[in-house]
């Protein structure tokens, strides 16, 4: 297994999450309504994807990040570098440990009596996609969503827009925890940062789905 299998699986990781962001407003148009009298839009922004086409989307994302760890180990075996760099990445990421469990939960079909690496016992809310808006950091910045023709979103302001598939993670007891695309995006971020240290990944290279 060479440098190369790893920056694959972690352009795969790209992909995926690629495949839960999108960018391009206009790519999810409202949805016109029209009655005897009456004309209107309504935007839940979840474009031509069904539930489960979202829902398959996420646990993409989730597989991919999951899988990583064990594909480091053997390589960092294969090439007399120590493991321990590998798990104590996993053991210091919160997120990491969530969306492990995440998997673990779907391979095999509910959540562990232990709570999992997370001792949180986390699962998904209902899965779907949302418009995240995010202004630039200075005083004064703001955004506003407007329709244009054919109700395709319009974005105005200083900052940056995309449309996301994300969802609530609650704990074992239902309390809100994080949210799903925060989690994958320093998950992700914590599997690059090892890849740096390992020299698998150039410095130059990284996937920041967060802006």
């Amino acid at each position: 297994m060479d440098d190369s299998d790893q920056v694959f699986r972690l352009h795969r990781i790209y992909a995926a999450a690629n495949a839960v962001t999108e960018l391009d407003l206009s790519k999810i148009p409202a949805k016109e309504i029209r009655g005897n009298c009456v004309m209107g839009f309504i935007q839940d922004f979840a474009g031509t994807m069904s539930p489960s086409e979202m829902a398959n989307a996420a646990h993409s994302l989730i597989q991919n990040i999951a899988s990583l760890k064990d594909h480091l180990r053997s390589w960092a075996s294969e090439n007399g570098q120590p493991k321990t760099e590998i798990d104590n990445t996993f053991d210091a990421s919160a997120a990491l440990k969530i969306i492990q469990d995440f998997f673990d939960n779907d391979k095999h079909s509910g959540t562990s009596r232990s709570g999992g690496h997370s001792r949180q016992g986390p699962r998904l809310s209902d899965v779907g996609r949302t418009l995240r808006m995010t202004t630039e950091p200075r005083k004064g910045a703001r955004m506003v969503l407007t329709l244009g023709g054919g109700g395709v979103p319009v974005v105005t302001g200083s900052g940056t827009s995309k449309v996301i598939i994300t969802s609530e993670v609650l704990d074992s007891s239902g309390n809100n925890i994080g949210d799903f695309y925060d989690l994958a995006v320093e998950a992700l971020k914590a599997w690059e940062e090892s890849a740096r240290k390992f020299g698998i990944l150039s410095p130059s290279i990284s996937h920041d789905v967060s802006d």
